[in-house]
C-alpha cells in the first residue's frame, strides 16, 4: 500500500479547497499530551517467523477475546496465493504482544469484486446490541507510476475469522483516470469507524481535480450512514449507501461526490485514525510525513478539530499505519490514557526484511494528579543524556535527578525530548523540537519558581561536540561550555537514582559512575541523604578468578571487603513512594552479587541472600 504514496498523499491540506468548514470553538478531548516512549510489541523475527509476510500494511482492528486477549486484524500484504494477493491476518495476543497466541486465520477477503489489485482491510466495529462486526476494507487499483484506492465495507465473522465483502464505502471525487493522467496516488487509508447519535462515521483525505487542473486533496473528510441502516443491511450480507459531509450537509454521495474539508489549512492527513472517546468527543492520529505522527480532538467529531499536536518523530525511521487502542478490556473504549500502535520499518525506507510492530502510550493529563517524574541526567564522561527513561546505552550513569510535573498544571509548561543529527539528544520546551526530531514529551516544568522547593535548570552545549546537557550552575560546570538559556524551574529532590549496569561477565548495582562495558538494565530511586526510615548502603568490591566483583551491603566494613563509596539510603520497609523490594542476590557460577526482586529477577543458578530493603521505582 505504500507504492509511491507519500510524495503525492501528504501534499494534502496545503493547497486552497472550495468549500472549508468554519469549526466551532472546541472542548478538548485531549489536553496537556504527553507520549511515552516506544515500545516494540512485535519483532521482525517473530513477525517472519509466524508467516506473516507484508504485515501487518493496515492500522489494526481489536477485538476483546476474553481472558485479557484480544485478535488483531490487519492486512499481510505479501502473503497471497491462489489467485489472490492479501490476506487478512487474525492473530491472537494481549496489548504488549499482540502474537503471544499465534495466527488464528490468514485468508483473503471472500467476494472481492474484480478488477482491483490490492484487496485488505484493519479497523472494526462491533456493534454491542447485534453482535454484527463491521470492517473497513481498502481496496487498490494501480498503474505504472501510482494507485487509486476506493473504501468498501466487510462484514467479519467471529466464528470463522474471515470477512466477506459487502459493498463500495467510500471514493475519491476524482477519478481514477484523472489521477493516473497526473501520475499520482489516491490513498483514502484504512480508517476506524466512530458511532454517534444513530449514524456510523468514517474520516479520510479525498482527492480531487482543483481548477487549475492539477493534484489536490483536503485535510480531512468525512462520511456517514445511519447505523440502522448499514447494520441491517449487513445482516443480509448488503451494503448501504454513504454520503460526505459538503458545505454544512450531509447529500453529496460517499462514491465520487464532493466533500469539505473540515480540517483547512492542517496538514495531509496519512492514513488517519480517528475514534470516539469516552468523553463523548473524537481523537485523530494521522501520520504527516513518513516519521512523525500528530494528534487532534474534536468536540463533535465532524468539524471542531484542533489544531495538530506532535506525538513523536523517529527520523531514522519509517512509521505508517497508526492505531489508537485504548487500554481496558474493551480496546474500542478510548479514556485519558490509550495507546498507539503503528508500523516500523527499520530505515528510512519501507522494507519488508525489516519490519516491526511498535506502540506508544499516549496520556491526556487535563484535570488529573500524576504526581512528578523523574528528569535524570546520565553522563558518560564526555557526553551527556537528559530523559525521565533509563539510558541503556554503554558507559552512560545517572549524575543529578530533578523531578518534572507527571501531568499540565499552572504554571508548567510541557518538556520535550528532541535529537539533532544522529547523536544530540538534547531538552526543549518548543513543541517543534527547534526544527529538529521530536522523540517524546518528558512531563512539565515551572516557568518561575512554584511555592514548592524548585532549582533553576540551564542548557548547556560544548561548541563543536554535538552535546547538549542541564545543569543548575549558570557556568555550566564546564569553562568550555556554553549556557544557551534558562529552561524553567524544575522540583527539587532528596533522591538518586540507584542502577544495576551488566557488562558481558557480570552485573555492577551503584548510584555512582560505571566503566564504559557497562549498560543500564535497571533503575529504581534511593535517598541520596539519610530520611526516617532509612538504611545506609554501601558499595564494595571483591577480586574473583574471573575478575572485580561488585555488590552492595548495609555494612560499612563491607563485610570485610573493599569499600567504593556510600551509595545512599535505602527504606527499611514498605512505603507508599518506596515499593519495590531489593533483594540481594548471588550466581556462584559467575562469582556475581546483584539486588533483584525475590526471584533474582529469574536469573537461573542464582541464590537469594536477603532482603536489602524498598527503593522508589
Amino acid at each position: 500500500m505504500l507504492r509511491r504514496l507519500l510524495a503525492t498523499t501528504l501534499l494534502t491540506g496545503l493547497l486552497a479547497v472550495p468549500g472549508q468548514a468554519q469549526a466551532a470553538a472546541p472542548t478538548s478531548q485531549c489536553a496537556g499530551v504527553k507520549v511515552g516512549p516506544a515500545q516494540e510489541v512485535v519483532s521482525d523475527a517473530a513477525r517472519k517467523s509466524l508467516g506473516l509476510k507484508g504485515w501487518a500494511d493496515t492500522a489494526y482492528g481489536v477485538l476483546p477475546a476474553g481472558n485479557g486477549k484480544y485478535d488483531f486484524l490487519a492486512v499481510a500484504a505479501l502473503a497471497g496465493g491462489s489467485g489472490y494477493n492479501q490476506s487478512i491476518a487474525v492473530t491472537r495476543g494481549t496489548l504488549s504482544n499482540p502474537v503471544s497466541d499465534g495466527v488464528q486465520k490468514l485468508a483473503p477477503v471472500i467476494g472481492l469484486p474484480a478488477g482491483y489489485d490490492y484487496g485488505g482491510g484493519g479497523p472494526v466495529y462491533r456493534d454491542p446490541a447485534t453482535g454484527i462486526v463491521l470492517q473497513m476494507l481498502h481496496l487498490e487499483q494501480g498503474f505504472s507510476d501510482g494507485f487509486y484506492s476506493t473504501l468498501h465495507l466487510g462484514k467479519y465473522d467471529p466464528a470463522t475469522k474471515r470477512t466477506t465483502y459487502l459493498g463500495p464505502l467510500a471514493t475519491p471525487r476524482a477519478t481514477k483516470e484523472q489521477i493516473q493522467a497526473l501520475h499520482a496516488s489516491a490513498d483514502m487509508g484504512t480508517p476506524a469507524f466512530t458511532a454517534r447519535d444513530g449514524y456510523l462515521y468514517v474520516h479520510f483525505p479525498d482527492y480531487y481535480v482543483n481548477a487549475g487542473g492539477g493534484y489536490a486533496s483536503t485535510a480531512l473528510s468525512v462520511a456517514r450512514a445511519p447505523l440502522a441502516d448499514v447494520l441491517s443491511a449487513a445482516a443480509n450480507g448488503q451494503g448501504v449507501a454513504w454520503h460526505k459531509y459538503l458545505d454544512g450537509g450531509w447529500d453529496s454521495p460517499a462514491v465520487g461526490g464532493m466533500s469539505t474539508d473540515v480540517r483547512p489549512g492542517e496538514r495531509g492527513a496519512w492514513h488517519p485514525n480517528a475514534v470516539r472517546t469516552a468523553r463523548g468527543g473524537s481523537l485523530l492520529v494521522q501520520g504527516v510525513s513518513s516519521t512523525e505522527f500528530v494528534l487532534s480532538d474534536s468536540a463533535d467529531g465532524v468539524l471542531s478539530w484542533s489544531a495538530a499536536v506532535p506525538l513523536f518523530r523517529d527520523p531514522d525511521k519509517f512509521n505508517a499505519y497508526p492505531t489508537v487502542v485504548g487500554t481496558g478490556a474493551d480496546p474500542s473504549v478510548v479514556g485519558d490514557e490509550f495507546y498507539v500502535y503503528y508500523l516500523q520499518w527499520n530505515g528510512v525506507q519501507a522494507n519488508w526484511d525489516n519490519a516491526h510492530m511498535m506502540r506508544r502510550l499516549i496520556t491526556c493529563t487535563q484535570d488529573r494528579e500524576l504526581g512528578t517524574v523523574p528528569l535524570v541526567r546520565n553522563d558518560n564522561g564526555t557526553r551527556h543524556r537528559v530523559t525521565t527513561e533509563p539510558v541503556t546505552e554503554l558507559g552512560y550513569y545517572p549524575t543529578r535527578t530533578w523531578m518534572l510535573e507527571a501531568g499540565e498544571k499552572p504554571g508548567t509548561v510541557p518538556v520535550f525530548s528532541c535529537r539533532s543529527g544522529a547523536r544530540d539528544q538534547f531538552i526543549s520546551t518548543a513543541a517543534n523540537c527547534e526544527g529538529t526530531s521530536f522523540l517524546q514529551t518528558l512531563g512539565w516544568i515551572y516557568s518561575s519558581p512554584p511555592a514548592a522547593p524548585s532549582v533553576a535548570l540551564y542548557r548547556c552545549t560544548v561548541p563543536g561536540l554535538d552535546d547538549h546537557y542541564l545543569s543548575t550552575e549558570t557556568g555550566c560546570e564546564n569553562p568550555k561550555a556554553v549556557n544557551e538559556h534558562r529552561v524553567g524551574y524544575a522540583l527539587s529532590t532528596t533522591r538518586v537514582a540507584f542502577s544495576r549496569f551488566d557488562s558481558s561477565s557480570e552485573r555492577w548495582v551503584t548510584s555512582g559512575p560505571v566503566t564504559a562495558s557497562y549498560g543500564s538494565v535497571k533503575r529504581w530511586f534511593i535517598e541520596g541523604s539519610q530520611q526516617p526510615g532509612t538504611t545506609a548502603l554501601y558499595g564494595c568490591s571483591y577480586e574473583t578468578p574471573k575478575g572485580t566483583n561488585h555488590f552492595i551491603s548495609v555494612l560499612a566494613n563491607c563485610e570485610g571487603l573493599t569499600r567504593l563509596r556510600p551509595e545512599g539510603w535505602i527504606y527499611s520497609s514498605r512505603t507508599a513512594e518506596a515499593t519495590a523490594p531489593l533483594y540481594r542476590c548471588y550466581h556462584p557460577g559467575a562469582y556475581d552479587h546483584f539486588l533483584g526482586d525475590e526471584q533474582c529477577d529469574g536469573v537461573e543458578g542464582a541464590q537469594r541472600e536477603g532482603l536489602m530493603g524498598y527503593a522508589v521505582p
